[in-house]
């Protein structure tokens, strides 16, 4: 299979907090993406309510920026979307956008999976089976947000899985290979061993309590 076109992207440069940058960094080799990727989860909870001028401003008093600027990758409908924001504000991307970002790491909860430490994280391959209504799903927003879809996965896991069986419009089933880090690879084993059912049935669980359930956390 080729290389899907994500569309079109353009480069982001924002400064980040010493507190911000090492999250950043711990959930990298966490969820087995890149800072890019990791940075682009923050992009689409940041977006989903459009923060005000009041916010940034607070934020000044409170995020210390480094000096350096830290480059990525983004698609370039959140490019429009921050070039909205700097008419309104009147700031440097790199500034405001650098307060946003390092603002939602810096609230992450201590105990945030995404953060813990002395994991395996070396990257495995992993097979799921899943419903081609969920396998569109999960595929359109890696492919809206930029996110790498192992990385998608990871972080399902670590969600955990819905405790009812969900129900389908369609039988159809598709497969879906992906590399994520050893440890999220036990997770899904332990799992399914606690639920008596097979691993690739429990990480669809965990797809479907992300992306389906009232507690989704990726809305499509």
């Amino acid at each position: 299979m080729g290389k899907k076109n994500r569309g079109e992207t353009t480069k982001l440069s924002i400064k980040l907090s010493i507190k911000a940058f090492k999250r950043i960094e711990r959930a990298s080799e966490n969820l087995n993406l890149s800072k890019a990727g990791v940075i682009s989860f923050a992009l689409a909870n940041i977006f989903k309510n459009a923060p005000s001028m009041t916010n940034v401003l607070n934020l000044e008093q409170q995020v210390i920026l480094e000096p350096d600027n830290f480059s990525l990758t983004i698609k370039k409908d959140f490019a429009l979307k921050i070039d909205e924001l700097q008419k309104q504000l009147g700031m440097k991307k790199n500034h405001f956008m650098g307060l946003l970002i390092s603002d939602y790491f810096e609230r992450l909860e201590e105990h945030s999976p995404v953060l813990k430490n002395d994991l395996n994280t070396d990257p495995k391959q992993m097979m799921i089976q899943v419903n081609e209504d969920l396998k569109k799903k999960i595929v359109d927003y890696s492919e809206k947000h930029y996110i790498p879809i192992s990385g998608l996965i990871s972080y399902c896991i670590l969600n955990g899985p819905i405790n009812y069986l969900p129900i389908y419009k369609t039988d159809e089933y598709e497969t879906i290979f992906t590399r994520v880090p050893a440890y999220i690879i036990d997770l899904v084993k332990k799992g399914a061993e606690r639920h008596s059912v097979p691993d690739h049935f429990y990480a669809a669980l965990c797809c479907h309590k992300a992306f389906t359930s009232d507690n989704k956390i990726f809305d499509v």
